[in-house]
């Protein structure tokens, strides 16, 4: 079965370890495709280049992923960083295209309890 990823923001459902999200979902569409995963939480928005996508040391699901910064949101800068899907609000693939790998990229994603995903 094949995911399509929908072009408004899909919620995102709590996470367990033994229940795939639908942001995990979203965000192996955006890695599958190459493009920018658009994460929204309560107090902000973010523009995500997917490396790796796994379960951190708490059983989460998690994202490593070069955050693309917004310039008219101060002190956010463009740099590597792990998200937490379960606490998105909602997520969409972008029309943008990523330009993963990014420069420090090792695809061992060891920041990762476990990966489900990775370029």
């Amino acid at each position: 079965m094949r995911f399509t990823a929908p072009t408004s923001g899909a919620h995102c459902r709590p996470a367990r370890k033994t229940h795939s999200p639908m942001c995990i979902d979203i965000a192996h569409e955006a890695l599958r495709s190459g493009r920018v995963l658009d994460l929204h939480f309560e107090a902000l928005s973010q523009c995500v280049e997917v490396h790796a996508i796994g379960w951190d040391l708490h059983g989460q699901p998690t994202v490593l992923g070069w955050v693309v910064a917004d310039s008219s949101i101060p002190k956010q800068r463009d740099g590597w960083k792990l998200i937490r899907l379960d606490r998105a609000l909602s997520a969409s693939v972008s029309g943008a295209r990523s330009i993963a790998p990014r420069p420090g990229y090792a695809s061992g994603a060891e920041a990762l309890a476990e990966v489900l995903f990775k370029l």
